[in-house]
C-alpha cells in the first residue's frame, strides 16, 4: 500500500469536510469526514512515533480546533 503523507490526509479532511458540509448543508456530516481523516492521521502517527506521541498530537489537534 502506498504511503500517503499525514499532511495530505489532514488537508484532504479539511477540504473534504468543508465540501461535504457545504454540499449537504449538514455540518455534522462535514465533521464526520474531518473526524475520519483525523483518525487516519492519528493511526499514521501511532505507527511512526508510537502511542504516546500519537496521543499527544491528537490531543493538541483537538484542543487547537476548540480554542
Amino acid at each position: 500500500m502506498a504511503k500517503v503523507p499525514t499532511a495530505l490526509v489532514a488537508a484532504s479532511g479539511l477540504v473534504g469536510g468543508y465540501g461535504v458540509a457545504r454540499w449537504t448543508r449538514k455540518r455534522q456530516l462535514g465533521g464526520a469526514v474531518l473526524a475520519v481523516a483525523g483518525a487516519a492521521a492519528a493511526q499514521q502517527w501511532r505507527r511512526q512515533a508510537g502511542g504516546a506521541a500519537a496521543g499527544a498530537l491528537a490531543s493538541w489537534a483537538v484542543a487547537d480546533r476548540r480554542g
